[in-house]
């Protein structure tokens, strides 16, 4: 095959654009060991635990650094650009307290990048607050904060200052958080980010994408340049409830139905994936940390339909569609209050998973009302209720 003449798309342009080009990835020098520091997400707490032996022994390592091996050397000076500006102690890798968020808590040397970043995956801190920060969740599970730590609000802006910061002094951060028996913070995602299912229901699209992520067909396709190979939105189209509906960017359909079907075995009824759609182009919209800029997702697939993400999938739509390429419905056993109904008409198949018994519905898709069938089955093997397109 001739690449002569022809348009080529630039592989190497998204993450250049991003700032993340690691050019330094391309030389092969003998000696040359890759650093990746363990940064705190806090600016104000302190280690709890620290736990580096899984690092210590992945593939590649050289060391890993903590805060105890570096005690010896001096902190590192700051200027104080300001009279009377006060800088606290910058330390090559913290020990016991964070005050800065970024602040390195562990540094892993390892043969490649790519090595150092798996084996800085590895590292686990638990993470406490420090006494005159006070921290709690709300009544809608958002993480809130005040301390003399918290800003005093967004530079001559009060309408942005106003919307973060209550009368009180609390902070809110837009994280969903909990706290354990221990008085551990546990976060949840973003608020932003939360399914509110029609039945008031909260979801978490983070636990979800989590699941997601620990399966070997996604894990082999992600790398640090692109962490996120699926995710997971509320999608509420005209007319009907907002369902949990996941996008990916594996390319084949067959794997996709796969994961998606064994990732609901392990899921709750309301966590349950009930429809997805693989994405058109190489990679999600992504901040320059690379997290899933999700409402632009959610307004693309608004934008190509139900219709269009059928095509975006598997090409040209046939009159009968496959179960794969529909909506799926969570197993349980007594029928759902509203199902999704395809514009092509469709039959649903409403199965109890205690009796065995399976009836077949017929859907009106102008009314969107049931009339069952006089079809009953009689089957041996557990099933799921799943609203199957057919031809009319």
């Amino acid at each position: 095959m001739t690449h002569v003449g022809r348009a080529m798309r630039r592989r190497e342009d998204p993450p250049l654009l991003r700032g993340q080009g690691r050019f330094l990835d391309d030389l092969r020098i003998d000696g040359v060991a890759h650093v990746v520091f363990v940064r705190s997400p806090h600016a104000h707490a302190r280690v709890a635990a620290l736990d580096v032996d899984a690092a210590r022994k992945a593939p590649g390592v050289v060391a890993v650094v903590v805060g105890a091996d570096v005690d010896a050397f001096p902190p590192i000076g700051m200027i104080r650009a300001i009279e009377g500006m006060v800088v606290p102690e910058m330390l090559y890798v913290a020990d016991d307290v964070v005050r800065c968020q970024g602040t390195p808590v562990a540094a892993v040397v390892a043969d490649s990048a790519v090595l150092a970043h798996d084996a800085a995956g590895l590292v686990r801190v638990e993470w406490t607050p420090l006494p005159g920060v006070d921290v709690r969740v709300a009544a809608d599970g958002e993480v809130l904060a005040r301390g003399p730590n918290v800003f005093k609000g967004y530079w001559e802006n009060e309408e942005a200052t106003r919307a973060v910061l209550d009368k009180d002094g609390w902070y809110h951060t837009g994280d969903l958080g909990e706290f354990d028996k221990d008085g551990f913070l546990w976060l949840r995602g973003r608020k932003k980010d939360m399914i509110v299912l029609a039945d008031g229901t909260n979801v978490y699209p983070e636990d979800i994408e989590n699941m997601f992520a620990a399966d070997p067909r996604i894990e082999a396709l992600a790398t640090p340049l692109r962490p996120a190979v699926a995710t997971v939105v509320g999608l509420q189209r005209p007319g009907e409830d907002v369902q949990v509906h996941a996008v990916f960017l594996v390319k084949d359909k067959e794997q996709v139905a796969s994961i998606v079907r064994d990732t609901n075995v392990r899921l709750s009824g309301s966590q349950q994936v009930r429809g997805w759609t693989i994405w058109p182009e190489e990679e999600f919209p992504t901040t320059p940390t690379q997290k899933v800029k999700k409402r632009f997702v959610v307004e693309r697939l608004l934008a190509m339909g139900r219709v269009d993400q059928a095509r975006a999938v598997t090409g040209d739509l046939p009159s009968t569609r496959t179960l794969t390429e529909v909506e799926q419905v969570p197993p349980q056993g007594t029928m759902p209050r509203q199902f999704a109904i395809d514009p092509t008409g469709a039959y649903l198949f409403a199965a109890n998973e205690l009796t065995g018994n399976v009836v077949l519905f017929r859907v009106d898709s102008s009314t969107g009302r049931l009339s069952p069938t006089k079809t009953e089955l009689k089957i041996d093997v557990p099933v799921c209720i799943v609203l199957v397109a057919a031809q009319r």
